[in-house]
């Protein structure tokens, strides 16, 4: 049995009236009600926690964010932190990673809801899996879970940060700082939060941060090349990439699950496709808004052909005049003249590398630069 076929029985048997919705595949609540056209402020996101050393479910709004802080002084505690997928997965065992249904009395954990949430006649939230929601009455939801009103909930003071086209600017940014964007929302800021190798000696892990209106979107990254602020959805290129581990420590302290996989954020959407890497799938990502592309695929031994006549494409650069293949032939990296040359014949407009490593560094080093495209730092911010 599902989830949501558990959810489904313990509703009918209890005589709840409730409705149950087949909707697109989000990973953030927030983003979840905007595509299904929900009041964020009625959409009950989950966040699994620790009070001390005991295991709780957390029920809120999905625009507000959890305040550890608050939530250990409210249930006077001396310790409140967010609990780690391996810390719970094993107690929802019929639903899908990210995707609990706020009934914790279903699984014997107690439940504790931020008391905005009962503002909202109706409570719309996922049943188990990434594509069915239900929607069902408030005090329904209260009658049967009987959770603790617990005022934990806090809302983002995140803003964007001020930049410019080609610009370089402070991998982090301040709080409270003014933002400067197009009035339809339409312009899409590209940051290369890190541009080496895992272990390059110089630059930080290769990451990149999109943001288009009030939409972020993480793709790869790696200690040092965190975002601030909320995200919308984190993404990685390779699923079983050295550091993922990493990557999902970090996506959990913001309530997310690194995916691997399409992703729509708005007008902006994100495309998985597979490149030659290694011997497991392993891709990139092909961005489209109306009129523009943009390829994130920062590790592939064989151009991929599916980047052809992007305006922009952030690509490897481990290896600089030979490619770098691994041992018994389970993949490698093109070097960084070879992609050059492939770009360029694609119809690539601009091209950038934000993948590089040992070899391609010390070609830097001695002033030697690619026929066509240019290297990214650490920080720098691209506009479309």
């Amino acid at each position: 049995m599902t989830g949501t076929e558990r959810l489904k029985k313990y509703l009918d048997e209890n005589q709840v009236e409730y409705e149950v919705r087949k909707n697109e595949v989000a990973y953030t609540a927030q983003q979840l009600a905007d595509l299904e056209h929900v009041p964020g402020g009625s959409f009950a996101k989950v966040v699994m926690a620790f009070a001390d050393r005991e295991m709780v479910m957390l029920v809120l709004p999905a625009p507000l964010h959890v305040s550890a802080t608050r939530l250990a002084a409210a249930l006077e505690r001396r310790d409140a932190r967010i609990a780690h997928e391996e810390d719970f997965a094993s107690r929802f065992p019929d639903c899908e990673p990210g995707a609990m249904p706020p009934f914790g009395n279903l699984y014997g954990i107690p439940v504790f809801v931020d008391p905005s949430l009962a503002a909202s006649a109706t409570v719309f939230f996922l049943a188990g899996s990434h594509d069915r929601t239900i929607s069902l009455a408030y005090a329904d939801f209260e009658r049967l879970v009987q959770p603790v009103r617990c005022d934990f909930a806090v809302a983002s003071d995140v803003q964007q940060p001020v930049s410019t086209s080609g610009s370089v600017m402070p991998r982090r940014w301040r709080r409270g700082e003014g933002i400067a964007s197009d009035g339809d929302g339409t312009r899409l800021r590209l940051t290369t939060l890190g541009v080496g190798a895992a272990e390059s000696p110089r630059y930080r892990p290769a990451g990149l941060l999109l943001e288009l209106g009030r939409w972020r979107v993480m793709l790869d990254g790696g200690p040092g090349s965190e975002p601030d602020g909320p995200l919308d959805a984190w993404l990685v290129t390779d699923i079983r990439c050295e550091l993922i581990a990493s990557i999902r420590h970090l996506a959990r302290e913001l309530a997310l699950t690194p995916l691997m996989g399409d992703h729509q954020a708005g007008r902006l959407r994100l495309h998985w496709r597979p490149v030659v890497h290694t011997n497991h799938p392993a891709g990139g990502y092909l961005i489209t808004l109306p009129g523009r592309v943009v390829v994130w695929a920062p590790e592939f031994l064989e151009f991929p052909a599916w980047a052809e006549r992007a305006d922009l494409m952030f690509a490897d650069a481990a290896g600089w005049n030979r490619p770098i293949r691994f041992a018994r032939g389970t993949g490698g990296h093109l070097d960084a003249l070879s992609v050059a040359a492939q770009a360029h014949a694609h119809g690539v407009r601009r091209l950038v590398f934000a993948h590089i490593s040992r070899p391609t560094i010390e070609a830097i080093d001695r002033g030697e630069r690619p026929p066509f495209g240019e290297f990214a730092s650490d920080g720098q911010v691209f506009g479309l």
